[in-house]
């Protein structure tokens, strides 16, 4: 019987054939994923992979799945937990090792904490990501971190901040002025800190239990950046327990003040959430720039 899987990628089909996993027998559709169609391949060989490809919300947008599978291999180390590391098969899609699903194994979060803290104990030489052919446009999908700059707060700015406002801010000159405002202040309100290896986009959507309920970390916007930044993004949509902010403490201390930057760091996520899915996430952005500036 020929099993005829629809829109599965010509490319795919001959990686299969090249690696004797056989025919696509079934594709069952994930959850999760905004932008992206996540879909698990079941092979004839019994093995599986986990396809991502554009969604309908991507039409005509760059989803940068080099840059994705670039930042997976720099959080694939073992500082750090297990991760998937994608094979690239092809510029329109990626294709990753299943990590499968399970319950949370006991610890879950301690784990995760002290496997964060492990990762962001990787210095880099420079804040963001090597540039690529994506690097004159620099919000084609995740790449607003593409660019490299030795000064931290400039790279926050102006390869984050200030360009994610002018696209989501377009219809709201008050709020944009609140960004203008803001921005001058930015040395004064985050301490000197060196780059290190971010996962980019650590909200409890992108944290998962692999196959023995271990923690892995998904889809990520991984570049060269404050740690600060990812542990503000655990404190949004719903946020991390407390169990994983003490294990993370044990092996990272914060610094003085963190929890007054929280929602500065938080801002360039917000704003990327107005540019991709509208105006119910304005409110929150004012709301975060009253805690710095007149809005």
């Amino acid at each position: 019987m020929v099993v005829c899987i629809p829109d599965l990628p010509a490319a795919l089909l001959r990686w299969a054939r090249e690696q004797g996993l056989g025919r696509v027998l079934l594709a069952t559709t994930l959850t999760g994923g905004c932008l992206n169609r996540v879909r698990r391949l079941h092979f004839a060989q019994g093995e599986t992979r986990v396809l991502k490809t554009p969604g309908a919300s991507m039409a005509g947008v760059d989803p940068a799945y080099a840059a994705e599978a670039a930042g997976l291999r720099l959080l694939d180390t073992p500082l750090g937990p297990l991760l998937p590391v994608p094979e690239l098969l092809g510029e329109d899609f990626l294709l990753l090792s299943d990590l499968g699903c399970s319950s949370p194994c006991p610890g879950y979060w301690r784990d995760l904490g002290h496997g964060l803290a492990r990762i962001h104990a990787r210095t880099l030489p420079a804040f963001g990501m090597p540039p690529d052919d994506t690097s004159d446009t620099p919000l084609r999908a995740r790449g607003w971190m593409y660019g490299l700059e030795a000064d931290g707060w400039r790279f926050f700015t102006e390869r984050q901040l200030l360009p994610l406002a002018r696209q989501a801010l377009r219809a709201q000159p008050a709020l944009q002025r609140a960004v203008d405002r803001l921005v001058p202040q930015v040395r004064q309100l985050i301490p000197q800190q060196p780059p290190v290896v971010l996962h980019g986009d650590l909200w409890h959507g992108n944290v998962s239990s692999g196959p023995q309920g271990q923690p892995a970390l998904l889809d990520p916007a991984a570049h060269g950046g404050w740690a600060e930044m990812d542990l503000a993004m655990t404190h949004l949509f719903g946020g991390f327990p407390a169990e994983f902010h003490q294990a993370y403490d044990e092996l990272h201390p914060p610094l003085p003040g963190l929890a007054g930057r929280l929602a500065l760091y938080q801002l360039p996520a917000l704003l990327n959430h107005v540019r991709l899915f509208g105006a119910g996430y304005l409110p929150q952005v004012a709301a975060h720039l009253a805690r710095y500036v007149t809005v």
